[in-house]
């Protein structure tokens, strides 16, 4: 079944980086701070898909932490 417009559902995972430890996750992330440095970057835990990510810091992470 399609959906609306023909395009299918993209799950959050999908396009981004997949590491199964943290360990892997943040190896990537400080690979990644050698060649740019000073980006904003953060490891983070999905929750659909229970894998590691490297990204910018997603929005929920900074709406907690501006609450403190």
């Amino acid at each position: 079944m399609a959906s609306r417009e023909g395009r299918l559902p993209r799950t959050p995972c999908q396009r981004a980086g997949k590491y199964r430890t943290y360990a892997e996750a943040i190896a990537a992330a400080l690979a990644f701070l050698n060649t740019h440095p000073g980006a904003d970057l953060i490891t983070y835990r999905c929750r659909l898909g229970r894998h590691w990510h490297i990204g910018h810091t997603p929005g929920r992470v900074m709406r907690l932490s501006n609450q403190k």
